[in-house]
């Protein structure tokens, strides 16, 4: 029996309307079509949304946009604006009122604000570039362009200026440096930028000055090479409504660049970054000319132009201890790896002296940075820079991923004030990060781990890494974003990469057995590649998106772009032969992708049986994609669809249990004549159990197997073992994986002083790679026990693991707010507070005195709840 302390029956307060977000950021500033969500807070029990009230405002002018009138709804989240179109490149706000379920209106919100952006017809601007001929494909090309223009002195309401440029771009306006903004992508896909202008254009009083630093450097890991162009448009609201337009054209001016770059970094295509400060910081004196003009936008082959909404945070750090080389060389210490840009001040600069400032991860016996190629990720960490006389400031345009800072000997000391850096990464909705704490420092310290290496592992897109692949993987994006979805509350990012997956699809994997692939790196500069089990991943990544966010318009979108991903992936699946029935030499890859990853790098398979025709990952990985794309299409309503892609996922389940488990667990494959491997390795056997294919007679047995392993997996698949280790009833295991330092893994990592994942667990390769932080969504999820299990968070499941840790707590911010749940206490002697968010229900999972493995479920409402259970009584008690 549940005994409820109710509360008293003095009505409860209204309820309070909280976090507004527009496309799910703070102030997107190009958005086309607004969605908007809000969370609630509210005393008492069981509060709930019955209606709801949007009114959309014109900032400029403060007249109303749209008001929606009261709508009967409980939805919160990626309502869609309705109304008149709205003004392009202008500010406007929105407030919402909420109905609670007594009749009871809420006062209206603080104020959402969004800048819209511009429709390829509203740009009414040119593509300009610095020279009538293209550069060469391997050329490395900075130029400046600029523009003075008249605005008078009428009242400015606001000033937004967008902007794109193949590759990337520095903006200013009246002299102070306003951000960067890039776009990697191919012509037609091009990304463009918001910049809210207004209070640099309000100082510059009667003119504007404009002044953008580009890029341009040719193709490369993550990047397209395309065609060299730049396109911008400010716009001027001012105070009766009425704007003006600068935009790119003719009047521009071009010039030269002090900086340069003429040596590779590494075979990625990237340079290293060269600058003459004797040239200035400015454009070259003597090189300005006109700007030439490509032609009007849209214009071939730059057709099209695409919002990009998720901001590139800047933040500053600074080195926490120097050493002073008996050589003269300073090596400067910033404690942690940091993807992050270089400003060095120098006091008694030398004219034509260059100096080699050496970024690095590690220090040799000597002190000085490590630059081997293990070291180094195979790059060439150097930034170049040529003094002028006197006191300068050079900062670097190019960013890496680094821990030390090398300076030579420059004939003045060289102090820890003289030298900062600028870290970037994307931003994410303010307030939204989780929260986890435990009884195990080493676990805290683990998480601590994996959500900074998320949050650095996100810059304009999810990258393989900041220093030697910038590019934009797509299994590293699928890590990544599944970490950066459960701890920030982001989903515009993994939108775009998601949208960026399809297009690949419709560039490159649309015709005969190439169908329903994806490229492994997009946008890139080589072309069509693929491999198998990234392009299967899709699937799951989507539905993960939809499950948090309940972003149904995505989800149709990329519908039949995953319809022909399985069947891709049943064109593999023999009706006869020594295979029938399994995933067989799955197309795609090449050299050691073809057929299959499995894990990267090689030293993460850990002996994993590549000569196999039939890969068990792949065909686990492969029911998963069926299992999943039933559920997509039961949420579309294509209920035949749902029917079918659930007896493909059954029957190829059975499959794998017929053929490939054995009396020792899964072996890795089958040969192509159908005999099966002599190897058993721990991703066959994780990815069977964490995926519910093992027979549930044998899912004890087998995870006591993997348990017994350690760690035999790397940090591209660890995450699918600490899920089948959950799954399979051995959080002992899991916890163990999470927290030793004497295995292989994150504690190690710790306990060795580093301050990143990395991309294998063995030293020699990457040693800032964000997708070993996936395991954090199963800790938030299996250990402090909070899963979403509705499409957008209206109802949730509160399960924490109870045999382990004496204590766990931490909060998650979900589509409809923050869930908090604090456990104390093991087993039947555990107390469990949950606190829900009003407008959202709750399963309560917790154990049963009576019966070891069991638990009781106990449904509520939103608001506070305490659960006690009684060493002698199976009844949960509830304490509200």
């Amino acid at each position: 029996m549940s005994h409820s302390i109710q509360e008293g029956a003095t009505p409860a307060p209204a309820l309070a309307v909280r976090g507004p977000l527009t496309e799910d950021l703070d102030r997107p500033l190009a958005v086309l079509d607004p969605h908007l969500s809000w969370y609630l807070q509210g005393e008492g029990a069981d509060r709930r949304q019955a209606g709801y009230r949007i009114v959309v405002t014109d900032e400029a002018t403060g007249a109303i946009a749209w008001d929606s009138g009261e709508v009967a709804s409980d939805a919160q989240s990626r309502l869609p604006y309705a109304g008149p179109e709205l003004a392009p490149a202008r500010p406007y706000s929105w407030t919402v009122a909420v109905r609670d379920e007594t009749g009871t209106w809420s006062e209206p919100s603080d104020p959402g604000r969004f800048v819209t952006g511009l429709r390829d017809h509203e740009w009414e601007a040119a593509w300009i570039r610095p020279r009538a001929d293209e550069p060469g494909i391997d050329d490395d090309v900075y130029w400046f362009a600029e523009r003075v223009a008249a605005l008078g002195h009428a009242p400015i309401a606001s000033a937004t200026l967008h902007a794109a440029a193949a590759h990337d771009y520095e903006l200013s306006v009246n002299g102070r440096r306003i951000g960067r903004g890039q776009s990697f992508d191919y012509p037609g896909e091009t990304r463009y930028q918001g910049w809210d202008v207004t209070d640099e254009v309000r100082e510059g009083g009667a003119d504007v000055a404009l002044r953008l630093h580009a890029r341009w450097y040719g193709n490369g890991q993550g990047r397209a090479a395309g065609v060299i162009g730049l396109i911008a448009r400010l716009t001027v609201t001012y105070a009766d409504g009425t704007t003006r337009a600068v935009v790119t054209d003719g009047d521009w001016t071009v010039a030269d660049s002090a900086w340069s770059g003429s040596i590779l970094r590494n075979c990625e295509g990237d340079f290293v970054e060269e600058c003459d400060g004797r040239l200035g910081d400015g454009p070259i004196a003597g090189t300005e000319r006109p700007a030439h003009v490509i032609g009007a936008h849209p214009t071939a082959p730059l057709t099209r132009l695409v919002p990009e909404l998720t901001p590139v945070v800047e933040e500053p750090a600074v080195p926490r201890s120097l050493t002073v080389l008996d050589d003269g060389t300073t090596v400067l210490d910033f404690g942690e790896v940091i993807p992050a840009r270089l400003h060095v001040d120098f006091t008694a600069g030398v004219a034509g002296r260059t100096v080699e400032l050496t970024a690095a991860y590690s220090l040799e016996e000597d002190g000085h940075v490590a630059t081997s190629v293990p070291a180094t990720q195979e790059t060439d960490m150097r930034f170049l820079y040529t003094q002028r006389d006197g006191e300068q400031t050079y900062t670097s345009l190019d960013h890496l991923g680094f821990r030390y800072l090398q300076v030579p000997d420059v004939g003045e000391p060289m102090t820890l004030d003289k030298v900062r850096a600028t870290v970037v990464h994307a931003g994410a909705p303010r307030g939204r990060e989780a929260t986890f704490a435990s009884s195990d420092p080493m676990l805290d310290a683990v998480v601590d781990l994996m959500i900074r290496s998320a949050r650095l592992g996100a810059q304009n897109q999810f990258v393989d890494t900041p220093t030697r692949e910038k590019g934009q993987f797509l299994q590293d994006a699928v890590n990544i974003s599944e970490a950066t979805m459960a701890v920030f509350r982001e989903r515009e990012l993994t939108r775009k990469a998601i949208r960026q997956s399809l297009d690949s699809q419709d560039r490159y994997w649309l015709d005969g057995d190439d169908e329903g692939r994806y490229n492994a790196v997009y946008p890139n500069g080589d072309g069509k590649r693929d491999i198998p089990d990234f392009s299967i991943n899709m699937i799951a990544w989507v539905w993960d998106l939809y499950a948090e966010s309940g972003d149904k318009e995505l989800l149709q979108a990329a519908y039949p772009y995953l319809v022909r991903t399985a069947r891709y992936i049943a064109r593999a699946i023999p009706d006869a032969g020594p295979t029938a029935g399994l995933v067989t030499d799955l197309g795609g890859g090449k050299g050691p992708y073809e057929h299959g990853i499995v894990d990267w790098p090689a030293p993460g398979r850990f002996g994993y049986d590549m000569d196999t025709a039939v890969r068990t990952t792949v065909n686990a990985l492969s029911v998963r994609a069926f299992a999943t794309l039933a559920h997509i299409a039961g949420a579309l309503g294509d209920d035949a669809a749902r029917a079918g892609y659930d007896k493909q996922a059954s029957a190829l389940a059975a499959a794998i249990n017929d053929r490939l488990l054995t009396d020792d667990g899964y072996v890795d494959g089958l040969t192509a004549d159908g005999e099966r491997s002599g190897h058993l390795s721990q991703h066959a056997t994780s990815y069977a159990i964490a995926y519910g294919i093992a027979p549930a007679a044998r899912v004890a047995e087998l995870t006591a197997r993997i348990a017994d392993q350690g760690m035999r997996q790397g940090p591209m698949t660890v995450h699918i073992l600490v899920e089948a280790l959950m799954r399979g009833g051995r959080p002992d295991a899991a916890l163990r994986l999470l927290t030793d330092p004497d295995d292989l893994g994150w504690a190690k990592l710790v306990a060795d002083g580093h301050s990143f994942t990395w991309e294998q667990w063995q030293p020699g390769q990457s040693e800032s790679h964000a997708w070993g932080a996936t395991a954090v969504v199963t800790i938030l999820e299996r250990f402090l026990g909070i899963r979403v299990d509705e499409p957008g968070a209206a109802h949730v499941r509160i399960q924490p693991e109870t045999t382990v840790l004496q204590r766990v707590e931490g909060t998650v911010h979900t589509e409809r707010g923050p869930v908090s749940v604090r456990r104390e206490g093991t087993g039947a002697q555990c107390r469990v507070e949950v606190a829900i968010p009003p407008n959202m229900r709750a399963t309560i999972a917790l154990p049963r005195a009576d019966q070891a493995a069991a638990t009781r479920l106990v449904e509520v409402g939103s608001g506070r709840h305490t659960f006690a259970v009684a060493s002698r009584d199976d009844a949960p008690v509830t304490i509200q």
